[in-house]
C-alpha cells in the first residue's frame, strides 16, 4: 500500500492525473476499502466485514476476469465474509445465553 500511495504521490511517480476514473474506483476497492473494512472489523465486525465484502463485489463488477484467478477467491475473498458469519454466529449465541 505504502509503495501504490508513494508512487501516486511521489516527485516521480504518474501522479492522479495520468490514471483513468475506472482504475480510481478500482484502487479505492481494493485496496482501500479492504484495509479499511478489516481494520474496523476487528472492533465491529457487522460493519468492518459489510465494508470489505461490499468492496470485493464492487471490484469483482468493475473486473469480472478477476473471477478465474484462484488467489482472489481462496484469499482475499474469505476475510470479509467470514467477519460477518462470526458477527452472526456470535450474535445468535448471545441470544441463545440471554434466553438460559
Amino acid at each position: 500500500m505504502f509503495f501504490v500511495l508513494a508512487h501516486l504521490f511521489g516527485d516521480e511517480g504518474l501522479g492522479l492525473d495520468n490514471i483513468s476514473n475506472q482504475e480510481k474506483i478500482t484502487f479505492l476497492f481494493f485496496p482501500i476499502s479492504t484495509i479499511v473494512g478489516l481494520l474496523i472489523a476487528y472492533k465491529n465486525e457487522l460493519i468492518g466485514g459489510s465494508i470489505t465484502t461490499l468492496g470485493m463485489i464492487g471490484l469483482l463488477i468493475m473486473m469480472p476476469e478477476l473471477l478465474t484467478n484462484p488467489h482472489m477467491i481462496i484469499g482475499i475473498i474469505p476475510p470479509g465474509i467470514m467477519y460477518l458469519v462470526f458477527w452472526f454466529l456470535s450474535r445468535k449465541h448471545h441470544k441463545t445465553i440471554i434466553k438460559e
